[in-house]
């Protein structure tokens, strides 16, 4: 539609310009004929007489036949490219390809445009197409593949006479371990020759048709196939001879494992690995929440049994003496409900709930500087015991900040941060 009507008005014009440019030259050659043949005594004389003269007029023509030709015809094919219904389905197909093969080609503004257009939204589609059809194909192959091979084991175990399993049967058991699976397992391995020779045989069998129907040599046919219809129709399958190389020897089955999961041994043993792993993180959480439930319930009682741990031989760091639950040795807890419990011009005093920790030499220590003053100097007040303290030497009318945090033998707690402005006569701020 954008092109036919294009392509037909070129003919014309370049039809018209080769009619009236052998007209023009006949008629020249006529009029020097007639007005030098008095001039000259014999006809060769004429004849070169009349070359020499017209040489220009008859390259003009042949320029002429040139242009049209390129311009409308490819080659010497008898039929020239017309822009038809199927020399267009033709030429979309080949450019959503990318590769663009073909002698019809958009002359036009509107046509390239659409052209351009069509391949920003046709590509990306197409090459979803064939990805997904490459992966069917793929996922076909090996399905193909494994139940022939599963055939062939099953008729030599039966030439053997060894029982077969029941596959109801779970291939794997709870108490195996990851070493006595990979000796049972057998990993399945689709030859990659075959993948290319696949390829390679598929180009040969399209050479010899093309080859049948145009009436080439067959290595011109082959050339032709392996960089124009393997591009078009044979990316399909080279994609997916790609896909299956890839799966089996880079290990990319994350597809195939979710489609084929009782076929695939790698999925297996990833499962297999996995579950066990749960199971242990679960019986050590449960062992874990035991342990800091008990921790709190029996803190008073280690806390009253203090002089005797002492004389008795330290323990690791993972059982409390009485063992009935784990405990690991960590910083204590951050205070809790710190805040200001009074304000002047120059003190503020703090308090704050001690944290939990089985360790009863703890201390505080406070950390305070002016809030808004980069230049200003952290001071730190450290040992603190008890759950209280009263700071003297700040600065009236000024916002501070505090840094509490509670020290045992094992660390430091986390921070927290109280914020208070100190001035005379203001109201006790919590």
């Amino acid at each position: 539609m954008l092109e036919g009507e294009h392509l037909d008005a070129l003919k014309k014009d370049h039809i018209g310009r080769i009619e009236q440019n052998a007209k023009d030259y006949v008629n020249r050659l006529w009029d020097l004929a007639k007005k030098d043949r008095d001039k000259y005594e014999t006809v060769e004389e004429l004849i070169e007489s009349v070359k020499s003269q017209t040489t220009e007029d008859f390259h003009d023509y042949v320029d002429t036949v040139f242009f049209a030709h390129r311009a409308v015809r490819h080659g010497y094919d008898e039929d020239s490219p017309t822009w038809d219904f199927a020399n267009s389905v033709f030429f979309t197909t080949t450019m959503l390809t990318s590769i663009g093969y073909g002698y019809v080609a958009p002359s036009t503004f509107g046509g390239r445009l659409f052209g351009v257009i069509y391949c920003l939204i046709g590509i990306p589609l197409t090459l979803v197409t064939v990805a997904n059809v490459a992966k069917f194909l793929s996922e076909s192959i090996f399905f193909l593949h494994y139940e022939i091979w599963n055939k062939c084991l099953e008729w030599k175990a039966r030439r053997k006479g060894v029982v077969e399993v029941d596959p109801a049967q779970p291939m794997f058991g709870d108490d195996e371990n990851e070493e006595e699976i990979l000796d049972r397992v057998k990993l399945v391995r689709f030859p990659p020759l075959t993948v290319f020779m696949f390829v390679f045989v598929y180009g040969c069998l399209a050479a010899a048709v093309v080859r049948y129907w145009e009436t080439w040599t067959y290595v011109e046919s082959l050339y032709f196939i392996f960089i124009s219809i393997l591009t078009v129709v044979g990316v399909i399958l080279t994609t997916m001879c790609m896909d299956v190389v890839g799966r089996m020897y880079l290990k990319e089955i994350h597809y195939l494992g979710r489609k084929l999961k009782s076929n695939n041994p790698f999925y297996l043993l990833r499962e297999a690995k996995a579950r066990r792993r749960r199971a242990a993180m679960a019986s050590l959480l449960a062992q874990l929440a035991k342990g800091m439930i008990f921790a709190h319930k029996d803190y008073n009682e280690l806390a009253r049994k203090k002089s005797k741990r002492k004389k008795e031989k330290r323990r690791g760091s993972h059982v409390l003496p009485n063992e009935k639950f784990m405990f690991a040795r960590l910083p204590p807890d951050p205070p809790s409900d710190c805040q200001v419990v009074s304000t002047s011009a120059y003190s503020v005093r703090l308090a704050w709930a001690p944290p939990f920790s089985p360790d009863p030499d703890l201390t505080y220590n406070i950390r305070y500087r002016l809030k808004h003053n980069e230049d200003a100097k952290n001071r730190e007040l450290r040992g603190i015991k008890g759950n209280t303290v009263e700071i003297m030497s700040v600065d009236s009318c000024s916002l501070y900040e505090f840094r509490i945090t509670a020290h045992n033998k094992f660390g430091e707690s986390k921070a927290v941060y109280l914020v208070q402005y100190t001035g005379k006569g203001l109201a006790t701020k919590a």
